[in-house]
């Protein structure tokens, strides 16, 4: 892993950050900072004349706090924010990510895991040998795109006649009247 050592002015936060910036996260990582130094670089994608943050928000805002004038940073080689956040996240931590969110459909759906076929057993091996974790992602992320596309539909309306249309338009919707 190269490490590049980056002026602040030089990075440019972007308005579509995941999580907010939280000042008391801050003032911690201040403190840690003054103590051990940084322990993991931010992440940054070349943007413009400069770079585009990735990953390091509360570390490039403790740094500034410290009036250091550079961060310890490693350059993504994805062309979007999108691409540089993906190839941020382990293949492990996308299939866990996906499992979770498969049980949670599996259950609301009424306990499909039958004719998954053991999807999720196979998926749990495949996490755990990383030559085969991008097949069994892509097989995972299109059976849940799958569920979430036939998933039924509740709605309440203010008339029999309304839910009775919502029911009628796909089998497997539910609609009820809030009328007594």
């Amino acid at each position: 892993m190269n490490i590049l050592e980056l002026p602040l002015t030089s990075i440019e936060v972007g308005n579509d950050r995941a999580r907010d910036l939280d000042p008391a996260w801050v003032d911690g990582l201040v403190g840690s900072i003054q103590l051990q130094g940084l322990m993991q670089p931010i992440v940054v994608r070349p943007h413009g004349d400069g770079y585009r943050l990735v990953a390091g928000l509360h570390r490039l805002h403790a740094f500034q706090s410290l009036g250091r004038d550079t961060i310890p940073a490693t350059l993504a080689e994805a062309d979007t924010d999108d691409g540089a956040k993906l190839a941020e996240v382990s293949p492990l931590a996308l299939s866990e990510a996906l499992l979770a969110r498969l049980t949670a459909l599996e259950q609301a759906n009424g306990g499909l895991s039958e004719s998954l076929g053991g999807l999720t057993q196979s998926l749990a091996s495949a996490a755990a040998a990383i030559g085969a974790q991008a097949e069994a992602i892509i097989a995972l992320t299109a059976r849940v795109d799958q569920l979430e596309a036939n998933m039924p539909q509740v709605q309440a309306f203010d008339t029999t006649a309304e839910a009775t249309a919502f029911s009628n338009a796909r089998p497997g919707n539910i609609g009820f009247s809030r009328e007594v």
